[in-house]
């Protein structure tokens, strides 16, 4: 039997969530998820006027699908129309670049990563080139705070490790409260790299 490995949490309050999803079991697969594909999707678009709202349109596509319910069931569309809501103002981009931008992992109550997106469509639609560190928006200075953070706390880190054996193994860890950022960095270091992969998966 393979070592199934290690798993945890940043929050001690999650353990008991994580230890149910663990022992849960797979429920069976009675139907696959299927959704339109990119060409049937543009080709659709093209039925309505170049300014009818791109969200409006997958939603009238989802309205008119019909699919064989004993196998298949329509997966749900509602992050690609909340994204293509996000783009709505951006001018110039074309039906397959709206698919394409739409299909990003975009978080939805994160509003640094969606100016980020927008910041990204515009680039897009105007034909432009860069580096990301040109994108407005985008708070890199985070990083530089975080580190001088945790090297202001390298010293209460080193107090605070302890060792602990692990199937014969000797680690060392450090406690919670060294760990986790103490500045409320945190959501802003989300941000970033939500935001960075985002530029990665456009790229």
């Amino acid at each position: 039997m393979p070592n199934p490995g290690l798993v945890t949490t940043l929050e001690k309050a999650d353990l008991k969530l994580l230890k149910y999803a663990m022992n849960a079991t797979t429920p069976d697969i009675k139907t696959a998820g299927i959704q339109p594909p990119d060409r049937i999707i543009e080709r659709f678009a093209k039925t309505f006027p170049v300014r009818k709202p791109f969200s409006q349109v997958l939603e009238k596509l989802i309205q008119m699908s019909r699919v064989n319910s004993s196998l298949f069931h329509l997966c749900s569309m509602d992050a690609t129309m909340h994204s293509a809501g996000v783009i709505e103002g951006t001018r110039g981009l074309t039906v397959a670049e709206k698919i394409t931008i739409t299909q990003a992992p975009l978080p939805k109550n994160n509003p640094n990563v969606k100016e980020a997106l927008v910041a990204y469509s515009k680039l897009i639609a105007e034909s432009r080139s860069g580096s990301i560190l040109d994108v407005a928006g985008l708070e890199f200075d985070v990083l530089d705070e975080y580190l001088e953070a945790q090297e202001e706390g390298a010293g209460r880190e080193e107090a605070t490790k302890k060792t602990v054996w692990i199937q014969g193994e000797v680690y060392e860890l450090a406690s919670e409260a060294a760990a986790a950022p103490r500045d409320g960095s945190l959501p802003a270091l989300e941000g970033l790299h939500k935001s960075t992969m985002l530029w990665l998966w456009l790229s």
